[in-house]
Formats: C-alpha cells, structure tokens, sequence
C-alpha cells in the first residue's frame, strides 16, 4: 500500500491518485458527487482492512465552515461513515479547522505553513489515549495529517494513524 513519506503518524493509502480513483476523489470532492464516498470507503476496507485492528474511534479530516459551505459537505466525513459501517468503528467529529486557502498548487514548504494552528480540537472523547484512525481523501506531503495529529495530542488521543483514498505523492510542482 503507498505510504506517505517523511510523516511521523502512519498513514496507509488504498491506492495511487491516478486513473479510475483519481476520477473518484475528483467527482466526490469537486463535482459534489456525494454518492462516490460509499466506493470511497469501499477502497479503503478492502485494501486496508488490517488496520482496523485497535481502532477506536474513527476521526474525519474537517474542512472549515466555509468549504463546507462551498461543497454542501465535507467529503473525509462521508467517506468516514461509509467506512464506519464496514469497521463497525464509531465516528467522532472531534476536530475543527480554521479556513485557510486551499493545498493545492503549494509547495511543501507552504503547505506545512498554511496548516499550522489551523486544526483545534472540538470536544474530548471518552476514554483517554484512544488509538484513532484520521480519515481523508487524498494525501500528498502529510502535512495536514500531521497538524491534524498535533491537535489530536490536545485531547489525550496518543495513538493516531491514518487512512486514505488515494496517495498523490509529491513531485514538487503542482498537486493537481
């Protein structure tokens, strides 16, 4: 499974962001086609089931009111409670995010700037040191799994890993 590179949190991949799931996670997060997080999620549990193994809780990249508002919805939560259903692994919403401009087109170095600070936890779960498993769509340099991780540590929630779609891989130049 790709794997992201040079992220301390462990993050699996079901596949690369080429081809068929590319055209997935572009309809799903661009075109609004909501429906295509049940496929989504289907790639994720067949690819990377192994991985629910300990998870307790499973957390959705959250997207700032003002994507949300411009999407309609937030595309790792949908993914998330179609996964949640085939890991039996309930969904908690426990972080926010303050709007920032968009990944794309950054470079690393501006990537890992334009995350900083901009995750905050939103309540704390039950049961301390929980392993939680971060649910998103597409990873490239890690670093919004990464600050989203930081954030996670603010509630007690030591053990994080986490899954997505599709791994894009960064060539340095633009991400789509």
């Amino acid at each position: 499974m790709p794997t992201a590179v040079g992220a301390s949190t462990p993050v699996r991949s079901a596949v690369l962001h080429d081809g068929v799931p590319r055209e997935i996670i572009t309809r799903l997060k661009f075109g609004g086609e909501k429906h295509l997080a049940r496929t989504a999620a289907w790639l994720i549990s067949t690819r990377l089931g192994d991985w629910r193994d300990d998870v307790d809780l499973l957390v959705p990249m959250p997207i700032s009111a003002r994507r949300r508002r411009e999407r309609g919805f937030n595309q790792s939560l949908e993914i998330a409670r179609w996964l949640s259903r085939d890991w039996k692994v309930p969904v908690a919403r426990l972080l926010g995010r303050k709007h920032r401009p968009p990944q794309t087109g950054l470079g690393r170095k501006d990537r890992l700037r334009n995350v900083a600070g901009c995750y905050y936890p939103r309540k704390r779960p039950g049961g301390e040191g929980s392993t939680v498993c971060l649910v998103d769509d597409v990873v490239t340099t890690g670093s919004s799994i990464e600050a989203a991780s930081e954030a996670l540590g603010e509630v007690d929630m030591e053990r994080v890993r986490a899954v997505t779609v599709t791994y894009r891989g960064f060539s340095g130049v633009s991400m789509i």
